[in-house]
């Protein structure tokens, strides 16, 4: 478990000086966009993966707090959305993981995009009162 919050400050200490997308304050003049969208991936990636961590360690209020910030500028990241259902529905408000749902799908139709599987299959699990989170990207099983 120790190593697990060392981890989980490492990361957060990694986000802090991260106030927004990559360079939303600067001249683009001596950065070419491909860096700069790497760049920004890198960040939203280890703010995934902070997310993992804190559900880890059963975190839901921290966790359903930094995950509403995180999709306020990355709405379709299915990363984000499932943690947010997580998160809710492992504090016992399933209500409100499915009311989560909703509101990503809405996000995914108003880009003219399709809701992903993974939330469609997360949904239907929360309303049969079955769904245990698998990893969102493998890793959490390992750490568990």
């Amino acid at each position: 478990m120790g190593n697990l919050n060392q981890a989980e400050m490492a990361m957060r200490e990694a986000l802090l000086p991260w106030r927004g997308p990559v360079a939303m304050d600067a001249s683009l003049a001596n950065c070419t966009h491909s860096k700069l969208a790497a760049l920004n991936e890198a960040r939203v990636s280890l703010c995934e993966d902070y997310l993992e961590r804190l559900l880890v360690h059963r975190a839901w209020p921290r966790a359903i707090s930094l995950a509403r910030k995180f999709l306020e500028l990355n709405s379709c990241r299915e990363r984000l959305w499932l943690a947010l259902m997580w998160a809710y529905h492992a504090s016992g408000d399933a209500s409100r993981a499915l009311n989560v749902y909703h509101e990503a799908a809405r996000s995914y139709v108003n880009l003219g995009l399709e809701t992903p599987v993974a939330l469609r299959s997360a949904q239907v699990a929360i309303l049969r009162n079955d769904w245990m989170p698998m990893a969102f990207s493998g890793r959490l099983d390992a750490a568990s």
